[in-house]
């Protein structure tokens, strides 16, 4: 049941989140992220909005600062 809900929620964002996902995997920035994504999507299981807002805006800091420090490097 809650993989049914967590697709129905997450299928309209793919085609913005499509082009993300390829420069994460670029950038290897992939297995943080992943247990970044977990957390928040248990947090929406949960109804928990301002968790999942705190986790979401987290990722994204996180996510920008590695990426940034990894197109530096480069």
């Amino acid at each position: 049941m809650a993989d049914a809900v967590i697709m129905a929620f997450l299928q309209p964002l793919w085609p913005q989140a499509k082009p993300a996902l390829l420069v994460v995997q670029h950038l290897h920035l992939g297995s943080p992220s992943i247990d970044e994504h977990k957390q928040i999507v248990q947090a929406i299981c949960n109804r928990d909005p301002e968790l999942a807002e705190m986790l979401m805006r987290r990722h994204i800091t996180y996510t920008k600062n590695n990426i940034e420090k990894k197109l530096l490097k480069s």
